[in-house]
């Protein structure tokens, strides 16, 4: 009897061990085995393992280790992470900012900035967020090299302090100190 009530949960632990998305003792498992793709029992995972082959623990397509079927999977207890989802790339970075234009406005003493700013491995959502001397404005994230606009900022004829980063994921930023000198348009 003993016997009996250890080998279920054995491949429970088995299961759970391996992170795999079901448990289920009809469900098989993808073992990329001799470049091919194989379909085996939970019970004949170690052997595979054992030599060698690459296991699909999330059941997504993409497996544990390097392998011959396709990419190696970046978090293999995830479904919704791994190559085909891009999101296991590289990391964002913002690399470049380069000033296009700064232009006085009339009546007004500001001035208007146009600032071209490259970034690579951009987050799929929120805004990148420009601070020029600390005044921030937001924009919806487009393609890299992005062209932005920022209007009616104070003349004031000396070197301009600018930022960039990305609201999901501030650790993505750029800082360059006196990126630029302001115009005084004629007003000092």
């Amino acid at each position: 009897m003993k016997t009996l009530f250890l080998a279920p949960l054995s491949l429970l632990a088995f299961c759970s061990v391996l992170f795999l998305s079901s448990c289920d003792k009809d469900d098989k498992v993808k073992i990329c085995h001799k470049g091919k793709i194989i379909l085996v029992d939970f019970e004949s995972v170690p052997d595979h393992q054992g030599h060698g082959d690459a296991v699909d623990k999330d059941n997504d397509g993409y497996f544990d280790r390097d392998n011959a079927c396709g990419e190696v999977d970046c978090d293999d207890t995830n479904p919704d992470a791994n190559p085909g989802a891009n999101n296991c790339g590289d990391p964002c970075s913002i690399t470049d900012f380069e000033l296009l234009n700064a232009t006085c406005t009339d009546p007004n003493p500001t001035y208007d900035l146009q600032l071209r700013i490259t970034y690579e491995n951009a987050p799929a959502a929120g805004t990148l967020d420009v601070s020029i001397d600390g005044a921030v404005t937001s924009f919806p994230i487009g393609t890299s090299p992005q062209i932005v606009n920022v209007f009616g900022l104070p003349p004031t004829g000396v070197g301009v302090d600018v930022s960039a980063s990305f609201s999901a994921d501030p650790a993505c930023q750029l800082a360059v100190a006196d990126l630029y000198e302001a115009p005084d348009c004629g007003i000092l």
